[in-house]
């Protein structure tokens, strides 16, 4: 019972020595876990400040294409305002001066046909006097071969 008494007593005194070790051991892996904890919390407090600076950016370049593409557009819309203002006046003058070629064509056409007219009776004038002129080269030749028939019979007399 004695030995059993000691050996229950160097066996108690072993596991608390076992209990004080892993006491020990708990308490540093409670620190440990504590510093990576806290390691860790700055390190994603650093890089959200990190992440949170880079979207700033981000936006602010954002909104300065923005700014850049309001102003381009503002300025395009004007150019267009502009455009269209001169369309409308290349427009009138557009319809001006097509009024002004169809009454310029309406003249023409109406030279034309007082041109047409006048040389028609020119030719009509011309193919008359054509006409008159052979009826008279005929009644030349017609008095000619007589006058050469006379001559003919005379000198044949």
């Amino acid at each position: 019972l004695k030995a059993e008494g000691t050996e229950a007593t160097s066996t108690i005194l072993r596991l608390r020595e076992e209990i004080a070790q892993l006491k020990t051991l708990v308490c540093s892996q409670e620190s440990y876990l504590a510093a990576v904890r806290h390691r860790w919390g700055l390190e994603s407090r650093d890089r959200l400040r990190a992440e949170i600076a880079q979207l700033r950016e981000e936006l602010e370049a954002a909104r300065q294409e923005i700014g850049d593409l309001t102003h381009q557009l503002l300025c395009r819309d004007e150019h267009v305002a502009q455009l269209n203002q001169e369309l409308g006046g290349m427009d009138g003058q557009l319809k001006n001066q097509l009024s002004h070629f169809g009454e310029e064509v309406q003249k023409h056409e109406e030279l034309v046909r007082g041109l047409r007219q006048e040389m028609q009776m020119q030719q009509e004038q011309f193919s008359s006097h054509l006409q008159a002129y052979e009826e008279q080269f005929e009644d030349y030749r017609a008095k000619t071969a007589a006058e050469l028939q006379i001559q003919d019979i005379l000198s044949s007399r």
